[in-house]
């Protein structure tokens, strides 16, 4: 048996039992501060009622005691006894190899596989921590419950040093995938499009999701007087004046990317930015990934992140704008587009600072000089 401080975590490998239990419990409250304890049992290979113990009594001292990377073995002892019951348990995850799969998607986030005929595979960028990724599995069960149209988040995994979500879906492809290979579609799957986000905000999602008009105005603060100049900061925010704080659920990032078409069904996945406000918000993520990044990115790399050329999605983005606007009127139309584009813009700059690399280096630049357009009209 070994225990060691690593990270703020307490990893134990080996055994415990009756012969060391006594040196485990002396070096586990050695390290052990404050709640929550989180311990690392991946290299755990058994514990008897004599290690119990030694957690039980963990236990009553903190707060909170997390035990993570459980085996299959040491989880059904930690289940028999009832330990699932006392403490926070969680599973080692499964272990996906990603050699020569097919990439049907790629976001802001992630790569999205497919793994089968039956499931997908959203694989993170690795750096996103964990919890985060937990938190978009719940996000679709919330979702699902709440009746949005959605696949099912089956569980959470590794592959390498990134974390992904398995998601059920049959047959499917992404709504990028049906825009490049059935122009003569697009107006049909604008419809369906518009048709899944009206049916999708009418779900109150209040109880379940935070806001997302003060949780971004909170995030772009920090970017005050760095990437937005401090005296334009007021004056850019105004951007989100016409929105609204409601409960109505939006997904946040409703990109083809994260539209799924599964035989005559739209549905959604990645639920990392699910969250309440006005409706307006999916129709500025859709602008954002394509009447704004077709002009921020070259149209190679725009053809390899999302595996459509930028000229059809932006057909296909005009008609999804006379559906959800109820007019062919090119002037309204193009008036709204630069509204999206600037608001697009603002956000964008959160992204822009957080994932170096995806976008040109002169993006931020871009982004502002859309801004500025904006508001000179």
């Amino acid at each position: 048996m070994q225990v060691e401080n690593k990270k703020n975590m307490i990893v134990i490998s080996g055994r415990v039992d009756s012969s060391n239990a006594e040196k485990f419990e002396s070096d586990v409250f050695g390290y052990a501060t404050e709640a929550p304890v989180v311990i690392d049992a991946e290299k755990l290979e058994y514990i008897s009622s004599a290690g119990l113990r030694v957690l039980m009594k963990l236990k009553k001292k903190f707060s909170e005691v997390i035990v993570k990377n459980v085996n299959p073995e040491v989880y059904e002892i930690l289940d028999m006894t009832g330990f699932t019951n006392i403490l926070t348990v969680k599973k080692a995850l499964k272990e996906i190899d990603i050699t020569g799969l097919e990439i049907i998607g790629r976001g802001a986030t992630g790569v999205v596989y497919r793994l089968d005929d039956d499931k997908i595979l959203k694989l993170f960028f690795p750096g996103r921590l964990l919890y985060g990724i937990e938190y978009e599995k719940e996000a679709a069960k919330y979702a699902f419950m709440l009746g949005i149209p959605t696949a099912i988040a089956y569980s959470v995994v590794k592959s390498g040093d990134s974390y992904g979500i398995i998601y059920e879906l049959v047959n499917s492809k992404t709504l990028f995938e049906v825009i490049e290979e059935s122009p003569e579609k697009h107006k049909e799957y604008a419809k369906k499009y518009v048709d899944l986000l009206n049916e999708a905000h009418k779900a109150d999602a209040g109880e379940y999701f935070f806001p997302m008009k003060s949780r971004l105005i909170e995030s772009l603060g920090k970017l005050k007087g760095t990437v937005i100049p401090e005296l334009e900061f007021e004056r850019d925010i105004t951007l989100y004046d016409r929105l609204k704080e409601t409960k109505n659920f939006i997904h946040g990032d409703a990109h083809p990317g994260n539209v799924m078409v599964m035989g005559d069904e739209l549905i959604f996945i990645d639920m990392t930015s699910a969250s309440t406000g006005d409706p307006m918000f999916d129709i500025i993520s859709l602008g954002s990934m394509i009447s704004l990044e077709t002009k921020l990115q070259p149209r190679e790399k725009y053809l390899e992140l999302y595996k459509t050329e930028p000229e059809k999605a932006y057909a296909f983005w005009r008609e999804v704008m006379k559906i959800y606007f109820n007019t062919e009127d090119e002037a309204v139309l193009d008036k709204e587009e630069k509204y999206i584009e600037a608001a697009a813009a603002m956000r964008m700059m959160l992204g822009v600072l957080y994932m170096p690399g995806r976008f040109p280096a002169d993006a931020n630049t871009t982004l502002r000089d859309i801004m500025n357009e904006y508001f000179d009209l």
